[in-house]
């Protein structure tokens, strides 16, 4: 995988060199994320297993999240499901991750920090529970322009591994699991499933540049508008600064438009 170093170490950790910490030498600054000290008070070894994915990770990917309002929280506990629109209901105990569609809560990824849970067989990779959520960001906000190619081949995964992995019980699930294995190595998934993941992360690339490129855009028409008014205005009305009135505005219209007190209005 070419993918870019995730410097989400910007939730990055550096831990004995690996991470612990919030980078300070990154290029991208990933300044969404709560309850990070609780993913600071997990084992040396659970965190560098978290490396593991997190490092893998598209910088596109985790930039595209927060340009989409995205919130990565740490908690501990069960996970609020605001997807009934109670905040008291929760998930259930053995839900380690969530990524939101719609509502309020809309990309945001909650991610259950629970070091006695990790250490059970149970999660015995529960280090990747970040990139399976960020597998569902990126299944959520892509598959409208899937193409058929594309939808056939998941269809075809699901079908392969829905009675082999208890995991993969639908189609977004399986693309969720299986992309967190594709992030730890390709080798872990299919052929057809890696190229999959590739045309996926493309288009997240593209809608993160796209996005990047209009707020440049904007951002330089705002300047140029700007500049063009100021232009504009010391050509008509000469040095601003000598206009220290009311009636010096005046006198300065007067001189280009005429006296347009002294005319009736029909």
């Amino acid at each position: 995988m070419k993918h870019l170093k995730l410097l989400l170490l910007t939730f990055g950790f550096v831990v004995n060199g690996v991470f612990s910490s919030f980078a300070t030498d990154s290029t991208f600054t990933y300044d969404r994320v709560v309850g990070l000290e609780l993913f600071n008070s997990l084992d040396e070894n659970t965190k560098a297993d978290f490396d593991k994915n997190i490092y893998n990770l598209p910088n596109s990917m985790v930039d595209l999240h927060k340009r989409k309002g995205g919130t990565l929280y740490f908690i501990d506990g069960q996970i609020p499901n605001y997807n009934d629109g109670a905040s008291s209901s929760t998930f259930d105990d053995n839900v380690m991750g969530v990524c939101y569609q719609g509502g309020a809560h809309d990309n945001d990824i909650y991610i259950r920090i629970d070091k006695d849970l990790a250490n059970t067989s149970y999660y015995s990779h529960y280090w990747r529970t970040i990139s399976h959520e960020y597998g569902h960001f990126a299944y959520n906000n892509t598959l409208d322009d899937w193409t058929p190619d594309m939808r056939n081949k998941l269809s075809d995964e699901f079908n392969r591994v829905k009675d082999l992995d208890y995991k993969c019980y639908n189609e977004s699930e399986t693309f969720a699991h299986e992309y967190s294995k594709y992030v730890e190595s390709e080798s872990l998934v299919s052929e057809d499933m890696a190229n999959l993941f590739r045309k996926v992360e493309n288009m997240i690339a593209e809608e993160d540049s796209s996005i990047t490129k209009a707020y440049n855009i904007d951002e330089a028409r705002v300047e140029n508008i700007v500049d063009h008014n100021d232009d504009m205005i010391s050509n008509m009305f000469g040095n601003q600064s000598n206009i220290n009135s009311e009636e010096d505005l005046d006198d300065i219209i007067i001189s280009i438009f005429g006296d347009y007190q002294t005319n009736d209005v029909k």
